[in-house]
């Protein structure tokens, strides 16, 4: 069976810029609770990409971005004390 990773982590989105969808790839050395969400230049959120019990290991989830605005949007993820916030930019 694959190893959990050593520790938790939030890769860039590829791609990025991005045209209506964008992957978020991350990691979680153990089964936890975890918010994964995205918000806009305003603080606004944007959307909620998980929010729930999500099992140890990689994993990838999709934005699609599709009727939101282009921009500047800032992917926040919290998981058991860790927090990391990413950029992204969609362009049209």
């Amino acid at each position: 069976s694959d190893l959990a990773p050593s520790s938790f982590s939030l890769q860039p989105c590829y791609p990025n810029p991005f045209n209506s969808a964008t992957v978020v790839t991350y990691a979680l050395p153990k089964r936890t609770l975890l918010a994964l969400r995205v918000y806009d230049l305003a603080g606004r959120e944007a959307a909620t990409l998980f929010d729930g019990i999500q099992e140890a290991g990689r994993h990838n989830v999709i934005w699609n971005a599709d009727g939101q605005a282009a921009g500047i949007y800032f992917l926040r993820m919290e998981a058991q004390g860790f927090r990391k916030t990413g950029k992204m930019a969609m362009v049209k």
